[in-house]
């Protein structure tokens, strides 16, 4: 498609590359120069992607300019061709041929050397050298610059002291090198030592197979590794490692940020000074550590040391399997226990805690297993560490405890079922013992406020089992249990009322009958003396 072929018996698009459409690989100009059909060959041809073929001696009577270099002095020889150990190939008629190895085979050598070497120059087959000192002796290879060395198939070497000696490798820049087949390595003393590995920027070093180092002091030396920019490394297979000084040693890790590092496998550390050691755990923040397998640690220096642990917040702690510790200096310390708020502390198994400065819960009762005397839920209201308290706690047993008042705007109910009891007896006569009580009217120190009831002191000499101590030695009585003590008493006193009512009702009607017999003797005193009146007359 759109050739041109002058000449004859041309070689170059004799046979159809693309005959309908645009083609970048056909021959745009060719000029035939075979002898008969059988040997057919070209004198010249350019090709649509910009290349160019001279068959023979190329004479230039002006400048010659490659990659923007001018080349003026080619001492009035300019290329000639050069034919040492059976290859045949281009150098400069200037260059001494005891400064360079024998010519590769289609090789051009452009490249001056100012001293004796068997080894220097264009000396593998097509390659190509430009510059001083180079040397191109792999395969199609190319090597430019000052010192630069190509020693790797299809290899490219450029710039100051750079080499690619891997099989289709890179090196660009000064000090480069790329050993690695497929390899990379561009910049300042930049490595790329593994197959398909890419080193780029300052000091760089991509040892791992397919790793990548970008940016300055940068290491990647795991299989599919990647480390960017100031003296990251990326030690674990398909491990990542971005910013500065972070460090991703276990296999499939990511670090990122400021001197993170995560050591464990699957395991992600971002942001400042965090660090995850263990199995898929996450730290993520400033100064946040998950050292627990599956742990994660969000915030400002909070730690989740214990397995599937979570600490989120500022300097929260969460070291009990499965715990979660949230807020500020909050604690989890049980194995699935949970402390939310401030200065909250959970350290029994299963626990909640919400709050600040819990007293329940503060100090353990069974951290790694169930028990109905450890606390299930707390809600702490301590103003500091030395004066711990709570205003709700309800235990694993069923009891709950109201610091103050209890509003209830329903029924209360209470199990009560004889079926549910044993040994049951009756209290019997109360009466005397409740009598031994005093009602008090008292003000509560903590917030002032007005009360009324009784003092635990006092219900504990006479009904001691309902009063409980906890574990300050802190009274509380059971009001509830009050009740079945007034009922008795109340039906010893109604008791003792019937039986005084029943006298009463007596006397009474002894005293009824006295008042008739009365009336009867004051008749008959009437009478005796209305007949002694006329007994008188007679």
């Amino acid at each position: 498609y759109a050739s041109t072929v002058i000449g004859q018996f041309n070689s170059s698009g004799s046979t159809a590359t693309s005959a309908t459409s645009f083609s970048t690989s056909a021959p745009a100009f060719v000029i035939g120069n075979g002898a008969d059909d059988s040997s057919r060959s070209d004198a010249f041809k350019v090709m649509f992607n910009g290349d160019a073929t001279v068959s023979n001696d190329l004479t230039i009577q002006g400048s010659l300019i490659l990659g923007g270099e001018s080349y003026t002095s080619f001492g009035g020889g300019g290329l000639s061709t050069v034919s040492e150990g059976e290859n045949t190939g281009v150098r400069l008629s200037s260059s001494d041929a005891a400064n360079h190895g024998d010519i590769g085979e289609g090789a051009v050598d452009l490249s001056s050397s100012n001293s004796s070497s068997s080894t220097r120059g264009a000396t593998g087959n097509y390659s190509i050298v430009m510059g001083y000192n180079t040397t191109a002796s792999g395969g199609s290879s190319t090597a430019m610059g000052d010192g630069a060395s190509a020693s790797g198939v299809q290899s490219t070497a450029m710039g100051v002291n750079s080499t690619a000696s891997g099989s289709y490798s890179t090196a660009m820049g000064q000090g480069s090198t790329a050993s690695g087949k497929w390899s990379t390595a561009m910049g300042y003393e930049t490595t790329a030592s593994d197959n398909i590995s890419t080193a780029m920027g300052y000091q760089t070093t991509a040892s791992g197979n397919t790793s990548t180092a970008m940016g300055s002091g940068t290491t990647a030396s795991a299989n599919y590794s990647t480390a960017i920019g100031y003296e990251t490394i990326a030690s674990g297979n398909y491990s990542t490692a971005m910013g500065k000084s972070t460090n991703a040693s276990g296999d499939n890790s990511t670090a990122m940020g400021l001197y993170t590092t995560a050591t464990g496998t699957a395991s992600t550390a971002m942001g400042e000074f965090t660090t995850a050691s263990d199995y898929v755990s996450t730290a993520m923040g400033r100064s946040t550590t998950s050292s627990g397998y599956s742990s994660t640690a969000l915030g400002n220096y909070t730690t989740a040391s214990g397995t599937a642990s979570t600490a989120m917040g500022a300097s929260t702690t969460a070291s009990g399997e499965s715990s979660t510790a949230m807020g500020v200096r909050s604690t989890a310390s049980g194995v699935n226990s949970t402390a939310m708020g401030r200065y909250s502390t959970a350290s029994d198994y299963a626990s909640t805690v919400i709050g600040q400065y819990n007293s329940s819960g503060s100090t353990v009762t069974s951290a790694t297993s169930f028990s109905t005397s450890a606390p299930a839920f707390v809600v702490g209201n301590g103003t500091g560490s030395s004066s711990r308290s709570d205003s709700f706690k309800v235990m694993f047993n069923g009891d709950a405890t109201v610091s103050n008042d209890l509003t209830v705007n329903g029924d209360v109910t209470v199990s009560s079922d004889a079926r549910l009891k044993a040994n049951i007896v009756s209290l019997g006569a109360t009466l005397s013992k409740l009598l031994n009580i005093d009602g008090k009217t008292y003000t509560v120190k903590k917030n002032g406020a007005q009360k009324i009831g009784v003092l635990a002191q006092d219900i504990k000499e006479v009904f001691p089992e309902l009063v409980s101590e906890d574990k300050e030695g802190m009274l509380s009585v059971n009001y509830q249990g009050l009740i079945p003590v007034l009922i008795n008493a109340l039906k010893e006193q109604q008791k003792e009322i019937t039986r005084l009512q029943a006298q009463e009702t007596k006397l009474l009607s002894q005293e009824t009958k006295l008042h008739i017999q009365e009336k009867r003797i004051e008749s008959q005193e009437e009478r005796l003396k209305a007949l002694e009146r006329i007994l008188s007359k007679e």
